[in-house]
């Protein structure tokens, strides 16, 4: 018996308010709408027919032991997020509020990973709720009543249902979460800096994270600047996994986000940046990078609004500016900005000219500063907007002395003061691609990042410190300093790959960054030295770098070999990526899909060779590619990864689909791997009816030929019948056949095989086929 139709129409109400809520925000028109429709519908059931459960069953849900019908895309999808989530069914009792059902659509939403940290499905509940999650495989007797437990034992019961369930609550290494797609990042993103910039304030007086003297703090509370407090965003990297993010994808999103807001909160992001999250480096990069874009929104928000002088407008880019760590980049964009608005380029230049003017003003009063007092005593964003001057203007002695106060606070004992190095000698280093510097100096920040990530226990510390050591080696890359880069990647490939690291964070923060050194533009830069186009650098250590970069490595060498058409530059690719290893396999898998086929060839030719037996489905599915050389190429990997048996299967299972000209090729490969497991589909081929049209006689004697290469006492039958004539107006078969038959039965030599022959003889007109019989009993073997 059917549940009754409104249960249906309760399942379609909260999937339909569970998606209006993933897809829009929850004070959204729709969302609204939704949920108040489905409150309605709760209250009306629950005065109907009193408490009532819905319970997860399968694919879909029961209540009262019957099935819920008649909404089966509704009830599997919610069945599907319901059992991710640890939660078996919903109980409803009178009185259920619609804040409890925004509770169950926001646990909906959280990733599995974070429910759990959370404390699992009850810990978002009230504990005296009406709205009540059930564990899972609750087809049990009520279980009590939570109101009579403390919350702990609460918790303790919930985690004991799932034990009861062979479920792992908490894994002992948990898998880190993946990351979001760019429009799930956008979603999450964007409450949190709308959560930020709620909570505004004006700068009442200087600080280390407050880098405006009285001039700037009043030119911002002039035009109706604040300072947003982005502590909301502490915790967002480790739960949306926003290290392994692409940094352009990153900031591809942050530009989407920030675009849609005013241009005035656009430069009050801007501002938080110097009290910004230190855990968030992630988003920090991506803030920073985006930064000349934000101050440009704001000047022009300012000028637009308020018309001000020249000297006040001056005066509040300079304010803005010092968040800014590039101070060229920063102006270029202003000026593209402005002059979009109407201004002439005269008009840029003295605008130019009063923000440099009051530059360095601030510029004189820093380095001043810095000679008094230690540099953690400074605001970071204007120590770096000074590193980032120096290094424009070539000023190699007072770099050294600054790279000398950075040493010293990164050997601090204090985690503030390191971290506060770290991240002004990780934008130092960044600055460093476009400069022309001596080694020497880039060597010393490369050392100091080196020694400090293998031995910092502070994540925040050695996150900076890898970052600084990624700018320093794609500086070297693009100087062509290969010998350089390879002694430092092979030093943090032993911290990567070598014995377990004291602190279990460290490796995978090393692999990260090898794995970002991997971007196409210095893959790019490489690719001469691999083709041999440059000499000096050793093509062995080469494959090394390569080896450490990973997958990525791969990936671009992938892009480069689908259009590459010179054969000996091809070769050196191949090259490249066989020495990527068992990293390059993912990649190598989605170039089977290529259309061309000797990328598809090279791929299978590497997958053997990298012996990964968890691509063998992939592999063996190439056995019916089009082209004769791939399949060829399939069945050598398919040998290599899984053996001759399992790769005769396969081409066995492919043999009656193919098309007669693949026939001929597949019937090569199973008479050369010889696997008995192949004779049934080669005898199958023998029956009237699979060989037809011009090339019936050349597969039919293929087939004859095969069976005689497979020791299989299943083929001795077929060949024999060969010789018997078929019919009253069918003569036997062609003389080529037969003759291929008798070959076939001498190769098995066994002595039902002799006895077939000897039937064969008797039955035989042909003098000559009479004859080779003869013959191969005689001697037991072909001529």
């Amino acid at each position: 018996m059917s549940t009754p139709t409104p249960l249906t129409h309760l399942l379609e109400l909260l999937h339909r308010a569970y998606r209006s809520q993933m897809f829009h925000a929850p004070d959204h028109p729709q969302a609204v709408r939704n949920l108040e429709a489905l409150v309605e519908r709760v209250e009306t059931l629950v005065q109907e027919q009193g408490p009532f459960k819905l319970v997860l069953a399968g694919d879909g849900f029961t209540s009262q032991g019957q099935p819920v019908e008649g909404a089966p895309n509704a009830a599997q999808a919610l069945a599907k997020e319901m059992a991710a989530r640890g939660v078996g069914g919903l109980e409803f009792r009178p009185g259920v509020q619609l804040d409890e059902l925004n509770l169950f659509l926001f646990l909906l939403q959280l990733r599995p990973q974070r429910l759990l940290e959370m404390g699992g499905p009850p810990s978002l509940l009230p504990e005296d709720g009406f709205l009540r999650v059930l564990p899972p495989a609750s087809a049990q007797p009520d279980p009590p009543a939570r109101t009579a437990l403390a919350p702990e034992e609460a918790k303790e019961a919930w985690e004991d249902s799932w034990d009861s369930m062979g479920l792992d609550l908490v894994p002992a290494a948990p898998a880190p979460p993946a990351p979001p797609s760019p429009a799930a990042l956008e979603d999450e993103v964007r409450p949190l800096f709308l959560a930020g910039l709620g909570r505004t304030s004006e700068v009442l007086r200087a600080g280390l994270h407050a880098p405006w003297d009285a001039d700037h703090r009043d030119a911002l509370k002039r035009f109706g600047f604040a300072v947003p407090d982005f502590r909301v965003l502490a915790g967002a990297g480790a739960h949306l996994a926003l290290d392994a993010i692409p940094p352009p994808a990153m900031r591809d999103t942050l530009r989407k986000v920030l675009s849609s807001l005013p241009s005035i909160d656009q430069g009050n992001v801007l501002l938080g940046l110097p009290g910004f999250p230190p855990e968030e480096y992630a988003l920090r990069l991506a803030l920073d990078f985006l930064a000349p874009e934000l101050l440009a929104q704001a000047v022009a928000h300012a000028h637009l609004r308020h018309q001000p002088s020249r000297f006040d407008l001056a005066l509040l880019t300079v304010a803005l500016m010092q968040c800014v760590h590039d101070r060229d980049l920063a102006m270029e964009a202003i000026r593209g900005r402005l002059q979009f608005e109407g201004w002439g380029i005269q008009e840029v230049e003295d605008l130019k000219e009063a923000v440099q003017w009051e530059c360095q003003g601030t510029d004189t009063k820093l380095n001043l500063s810095l000679e008094r007092h230690l540099i953690h005593e400074q605001d970071p964003h204007l120590v770096m907007t000074l590193g980032r001057q120096l290094i424009r203007g070539q000023r190699t002695d007072d770099l050294r002395s600054l790279v000398a106060q950075l040493e010293e606070e990164l050997a601090s004992p204090t985690e503030t003061r390191r971290g506060h190095g770290a991240e002004i000698l990780a934008d130092l280093a960044m600055g460093l691609r476009d400069a022309n510097l001596s080694q020497e100096l880039e060597r010393r920040i490369l050392v100091a990042a080196h020694d400090r990530l293998r031995a910092d226990t502070d994540p925040r510390v050695a996150q900076w410190c890898a970052q600084a050591l990624e700018a320093v080696l794609s500086r070297w890359i693009g100087s062509r300093n290969f010998h350089g880069v390879h002694d430092e990647m092979m030093a943090l490939g032993e911290l990567a790959y070598g014995p377990a690291p004291a602190l279990p964070w460290q490796g995978q923060l090393v692999r990260d960054l090898l794995a970002r050194v991997a971007s196409p533009a210095n893959i790019a830069l490489l690719l001469p030295t691999l083709h041999n186009e440059e000499g000096g650098f050793p093509i062995p250590m080469l494959h090394s770098i390569l080896a450490l970069m990973g997958t990525p490595a791969a990936s671009c060498l992938a892009s480069w070999l689908e259009f590459e058409e010179d054969p000996a530059r091809r070769d050196a690719l191949v090259d490249g990526l066989q020495a990527v290893g068992r990293r390059a396999v993912p990649v190598l898998k989605e170039c089977l899909a290529s259309p061309r086929a000797f990328l598809v060839e090279h791929a299978l030719d590497l997958l053997g060779k990298a012996g990964d037996p968890r691509v063998l489905p992939e592999v063996l599915l190439a056995i019916s590619h089009h082209d004769p050389q791939v399949r060829q190429a399939a069945v050598r990997a398919g040998v290599a990864l899984a053996g001759p048996t399992a790769t005769a299967k396969a081409v066995a299972d492919a043999l009656p689909l193919a098309r007669e000209a693949a026939q001929l090729d597949y019937l090569a490969i199973l008479g050369e791997l010889g696997e008995a497991v192949a004779a049934p589909a080669v005898i199958r081929l023998l029956q009237p009816g699979h060989t037809q049209g011009d090339q019936a006689q050349r597969i039919r004697l293929r087939v004859v030929e095969t069976l005689g290469l497979i020791p299989s006492p299943e083929a001795v039958a077929p060949l024999q019948e060969l010789f018997e004539k078929k019919g009253l107006f069918k003569g036997r078969e062609t003389l080529g056949v037969r003759l291929t038959a008798a070959r076939a039965l001498a190769g098995f030599n066994t002595r039902e095989a002799r006895e077939s022959m000897a039937l064969a003889l008797e039955t035989e007109s042909s003098e000559e086929v009479r004859t080779i019989l003869r013959q191969y009993l005689v001697k037991g073997s072909p001529l």
